[in-house]
């Protein structure tokens, strides 16, 4: 399939990645921040590299100011990954995961929606492939914070140093959930997010440098719990876009 968008093009080469199935925080990542305004064209060239088969995900967050879209194409042109539910509670906070299918350049555009300007920051990273579903891993102990809104939604809580945060919030099955964490970069420093289902097991996680999302499909609507960990130093004033 092929999606038309015109606006804030960025490429990425996939050529190779030294990460091991071991490792926490993928081996690969760049990051930037971007001026979109409507209508504006923006390009550049990544070198950052990954292996056929290996996964690619792609984080963009903006200021708040306008509705965003995130499409993902391959040197066919065909999109292989998306991001572009509009809704008012998350409307510039989007994520975009794929596996690359062959060595080559594949071309991210960010699609500003509105009529306002929108300062936006963006991360690519790589990482081992994953199935969809279990993986391994064990709900962390401590205090666990209920939040009833099912809606989407952002919130900005502060991760004390070498500190997590958890907390429960129902998602509806059938389609794609996610949760977003960007950092304060102030300084950056690694992010773990990690989501449980309501029998304890994991389905999705992610770490990198101020920038991680970890996505999921439910089987069904259902709580599920969701686990922040700062390894700074210092506290940290996250972002937390749940979709």
């Amino acid at each position: 399939m092929t999606r038309q968008t015109t606006l804030f093009v960025f490429g990425i080469v996939f050529v190779g990645s030294t990460m091991s199935l071991g490792e926490s925080v993928p081996s690969r990542m760049q990051h930037g921040e971007k001026s979109l305004a409507l209508g504006s064209h923006t390009a550049w060239q990544a070198v950052e590299n990954v292996k056929p088969g290996q996964r690619a995900q792609v984080i963009v967050s903006g200021d708040g100011s306008s509705y965003l879209g995130l499409y993902v194409y391959d040197r066919h042109g065909n999109c292989v990954a998306w991001d572009d539910e509009v809704n008012p509670r998350s409307t510039d906070d989007l994520v975009g995961q794929w596996s690359a299918t062959v060595a080559g350049a594949y071309t991210v555009e960010v699609r500003n929606l509105s009529a306002v300007k929108n300062k936006v920051q963006y991360a690519v990273t790589t990482s081992p492939s994953e199935p969809r579903g279990e993986v391994p891993g064990k709900m962390p102990e401590g205090q666990v914070h209920p939040l009833k809104d099912a809606a989407p939604f952002v919130f900005r809580p502060t991760l004390e140093a070498r500190g997590q945060l958890s907390f429960r919030k129902p998602f509806a099955g059938g389609g794609r959930a996610s949760v977003t964490v960007i950092g304060d970069h102030h300084p950056p420093v690694r992010i773990d997010v990690e989501v449980y289902d309501d029998q304890g097991k994991r389905v999705a996680r992610d770490s990198c440098i101020d920038f991680c999302a970890a996505v999921w499909y439910p089987p069904r609507d259902a709580e599920y719990t969701i686990t922040i960990r700062n390894y700074g130093d210092v506290h940290n004033k996250c972002t937390v876009a749940l979709r």
